[in-house]
């Protein structure tokens, strides 16, 4: 079916051809109108996609700020694309020390890879810089609590099981 082609090319990271086979199965049938969410989901991949590929040439070419490295990495997160949002945060903490959303926004990056160590004292560094922020007091507990339980031994922490 229409369905589980688009399916096939979402999982490839086709966007464009999942796109456009699940248009045809909504117009060929109102029963898939389920396919609506799954067709904005890939819409906003291929947007996500065109903005990376756009901030990653400024960043080549030297004609970002900091602020272009930050959205690239928020980019980035949002495509799981973890590793690569970290190395982004970590060249932009270098210039913005003192900016809690840079801690906030790297503590959740190493929370995304498992690395709650690291998490949690980037989130400490958040706090630090802005103690009023519940939302910053928030997170860092949650990524405490998952910290204390990978030690306890109640979650088992992320490995890459890839060769």
């Amino acid at each position: 079916t229409y369905e589980s082609l688009g399916m096939a090319y979402y999982r490839m990271d086709d966007m464009e051809k999942a796109v456009s086979t699940w248009e045809k199965a909504v117009k060929m049938s109102p029963q898939a109108a389920h396919l609506e969410d799954m067709i904005g989901r890939a819409k906003q991949k291929i947007e996500f996609k065109k903005r990376i590929a756009t901030l990653e040439q400024e960043i080549k070419n030297g004609q970002a700020a900091w602020q272009k490295r930050f959205e690239l990495a928020a980019l980035y997160i949002g495509m799981k694309r973890i590793e690569e949002a970290k190395a982004q945060l970590e060249e932009i903490v270098k210039v913005k020390k003192d900016s809690p959303e840079v801690h906030d926004a790297i503590a959740q990056a190493y929370a995304m890879s498992g690395d709650f160590e690291k998490a949690v004292n980037a989130g400490k560094k958040a706090v630090k810089l802005r103690p009023s922020d519940e939302g910053l007091q928030k997170r860092l507990a949650e990524m405490e609590k998952v910290r204390e339980g990978i030690k306890k031994g109640e979650y088992h922490k992320k490995t890459d099981n890839r060769q």
